[in-house]
């Protein structure tokens, strides 16, 4: 019994000594690949499903600059100085980043603008949210009916395929108006309808800026920030991935094909 227990002790801490081994082995190896890879960060992803792509896990990079992106950031940079040499514009910004790297390059991304007209994605997302756990939201009924001088103050640009007026539209589709047309008369309206704590939330959760003004809470964003409407929707971390996916698909069936749509290869989802 004696010569048992003793093997046993032996046998414990020839184990204890080679787990300690081999932490201080892996903590060096992992520290390392650490040290040589802090400025990438590492995204973990299950798999690209029609357009979403879920994010699992994620260690985030410090970096601020990527060389590759150099000749990019190069590029805008003379593009902006550009337009305002030509004085076509006070102030650009522009952001850019690969969505399952997680490497971006920015001009100006910190700016701040008031959203105006991008309201609409935040909008949509915010209706979808609700849709999650009360499926009849989407099929909710909204009469158009605006006031002539609202539609001059918002009908800047005319969309292709128009409201009429005294029709009754489903919020679903007030949603895919919004986005495929970019018509803000469809914003008006879901706007005017949506409860506004449910658009805060959506703000606050993602870190976005609140003003607070006499007149009440007003939007701020960065192009940076903007990004993040983007990165929820893809990643499918804030709604649902059959939300996200939606979503995606009605941002993907816009009918404005001037802009980055022109410029890019007819197989490419935009």
């Amino acid at each position: 019994d004696t010569m048992r227990s003793r093997n046993k002790k032996i046998i414990v801490r020839g184990v204890l000594a080679i787990f300690f081994i081999v932490s201080v082995l892996c903590a060096w190896h992992f520290g390392r690949t650490e040290a040589q890879n802090e400025t990438r960060g590492r995204l973990v992803r299950q798999g690209a499903q029609e357009l979403i792509n879920p994010l699992l896990g994620c260690e985030i990079t410090n970096a601020k600059e990527f060389k590759e992106f150099a000749p990019l950031e190069e590029a805008i940079t003379q593009m902006i100085d550009e337009q305002r040499v030509q004085k076509r514009a006070s102030d650009i910004s522009v952001y850019f980043r690969s969505m399952n790297s997680g490497r971006w390059v920015g001009v100006n991304e910190d700016a701040i603008y008031e959203p105006a007209s991008l309201l609409k994605v935040p909008l949509m997302i915010a209706y979808l949210k609700i849709a999650e756990t009360n499926p009849e939201t989407l099929q909710q009924k909204i009469v158009y009916q605006v006031s002539p001088e609202v539609v001059g103050r918002l009908e800047n640009i005319e969309a292709g395929r128009r409201l009429v007026e005294g029709s009754t539209y489903t919020v679903e589709e007030l949603i895919a108006q919004m986005i495929s047309q970019s018509d803000n008369l469809a914003l008006y309206l879901l706007d005017n309808n949506i409860d506004q704590n449910s658009l805060k939330e959506l703000f606050t959760d993602l870190g976005i800026g609140i003003r607070k003004t006499d007149i009440g809470d007003t939007y701020v964003i960065t192009p940076k920030a903007y990004f993040s409407f983007f990165q929820v929707l893809f990643n499918a971390t804030y709604l649902t991935r059959e939300m996200s996916e939606k979503a995606l698909e009605i941002l993907s069936d816009t009918e404005f094909n001037n802009g980055i749509v022109a410029s890019l290869p007819a197989s490419l989802i935009v």
